[in-house]
């Protein structure tokens, strides 16, 4: 008797840390996460390509770092691979779906599902409407199977719409802990809508979060309320005018962009003033690094940002294992394929499949290549491009590799304070050395399509929604 190949729901939970997932710094109630990971396997150093939605995505669905994922005309990405993980499952015969972030939509990383819903990702939030649509679509009897369910829920990214029930210090120390109670609830309600003899439940995060790491001892920025912006306060009084309308003639567009220079001034004065007082303050580097990013929104690839849970559970997969060396975000669905039979992708990826971890055997831990988003697309972006071991952290500014160099002995260091670069030069080189080995790999850009106006303007919109302009 054949036996039907499992379907597969795969959860992204936007901004998920791995701390917050498991161990001393979670306080969040998770009883539903905490039975997959005990009747599954956990990889517990999983590592995000970038601490970017765009380019962590790209690289969950094609196995290979954003570099080849993805290609850009230093003002817009898109999907380079033809050949994503989604289209090779939909020619083994798996139905796909999906509720995926419209911004990623425009960039091309939804387009090989068969049944898509791309929102904008307010409408992505479970508490809100979300987890009622996915519930409901589990439960319409229309899902053909064997199919792949790929849900990407945005409710840990704004923490904007915590459920009143769970505002409340039972829930978790801070508002990110206290969503994540909120969110277990709903993977409850959606988990009791499958049959887990029948279905591999993969749950991860895309990237991390600074948010996370508000404690009561931090008194010096709400992470329940952003900082004061300058910038979105003066918009409220102008957003009937010109400022916000997208076909203006250059001597508009000028004066636009001048007023914006004059709005910037005070915040970026008040910054300053406000970095003094942090620096002054008696507290960890750490810390202090976590406050300067809640004024600044700067975008940096330290592991609070870019390690993020794993787990695999359900269908055929092992109880209560958990995997301490590190794993990689590209290598989820190599792994998904070596599961349910499908044969080996002919193309070169970075990804490989972590079945072996399954079977008991062991693996030599690979490297991780690791990046923020690049200046020209995300001005809040330092501009890193590095590598993570799971002894060291390395990663230097993208252009130029003698410029803002950090090495972090991540055994004795891992909340990443002392960079040892200059004493353990030979370390750095190893790491360029690996760098380059990758970056051997690249394919010329050439062959970039461009967008319209109107999808341009369109991703603008989302990006400053989702924080990246």
């Amino acid at each position: 008797m054949t036996i039907p190949e499992p379907n597969i729901l795969f959860l992204v939970l936007d901004s998920f840390r791995s701390d917050k997932c498991v161990g001393e710094n979670k306080t969040a109630i998770t009883p539903n996460i905490d039975s997959l990971i005990k009747n599954g396997i956990y990889f517990q150093q999983n590592i995000s390509s970038a601490f970017s939605t765009l380019l962590s995505t790209s690289s969950i669905l094609t196995g290979l770092y954003p570099f080849q994922a993805l290609r850009s005309d230093r003002k817009n990405m898109k999907l380079f691979s033809n050949t994503t993980y989604i289209q090779l499952l939909r020619d083994f015969g798996y139905y796909t779906y999906a509720a995926i972030p419209n911004a990623l939509e425009f960039w091309g990383l939804a387009k090989h599902f068969e049944d898509k819903f791309v929102p904008s990702y307010k409408e992505l939030i479970l508490s809100t409407g979300f987890g009622e649509k996915v519930i409901d679509q589990l439960n319409s009897k229309k899902m053909r199977e064997p199919w792949l369910m790929y849900a990407h829920t945005m409710d840990l990214h704004e923490l904007g719409e915590l459920p009143e029930s769970f505002n409340d210090s039972k829930f978790g120390l801070n508002r990110y802990d206290q969503m994540l109670s909120s969110v277990d609830i709903w993977i409850g309600k959606i988990l009791q809508e499958i049959n887990l003899d029948q279905t591999i439940v993969i749950l991860t995060g895309d990237h991390g979060s600074d948010e996370a790491s508000y404690t009561p001892s931090m008194k010096f920025v709400n992470y329940d309320k952003k900082p004061l912006d300058f910038d979105i306060k003066a918009q409220k009084f102008v957003s009937n005018t010109f400022w916000f309308k997208p076909n203006l003639s250059p001597k508009l567009k000028f004066v636009r962009n001048m007023i914006g220079k004059c709005l910037r001034l005070p915040q970026s004065i008040l910054t300053k003033i406000r970095f003094v007082q942090i620096n002054r303050q008696k507290i960890s580097i750490h810390e202090k690094r976590i406050l300067m990013h809640a004024i600044a929104d700067v975008e940096e690839i330290y592991d609070n940002l870019i390690r993020v849970p794993l787990v695999f559970s359900g269908y055929n997969i092992p109880n209560e294992i958990v995997i301490q060396n590190q794993t990689r975000l590209i290598d989820v669905f190599p792994t998904i394929c070596d599961l349910i039979g499908l044969p080996p992708r002919k193309d070169k990826i970075h990804g490989r499949s972590l079945k072996p971890y399954f079977d008991g055997e062991t693996m030599d831990e690979l490297p991780v290549r690791i990046e923020s988003t690049p200046k020209w697309f995300a001005p809040t972006s330092k501009d890193q491009l590095g590598i993570r071991t799971s002894e060291y952290k390395y990663f230097r500014n993208r252009n130029d590799p003698k410029k803002d160099v950090c090495l972090f002995d991540l055994k004795v260091d891992p909340f990443e304070e002392k960079n040892i670069a200059k004493k353990y030069s030979h370390i750095v080189q190893q790491m360029e050395n690996i760098l380059s080995t990758l970056d051997d790999d690249f394919a010329l850009q050439d062959d970039f399509e461009d967008m319209n106006e109107e999808t341009k303007e369109k991703i603008e919109t989302e990006l400053k929604k989702l924080g990246y302009i």
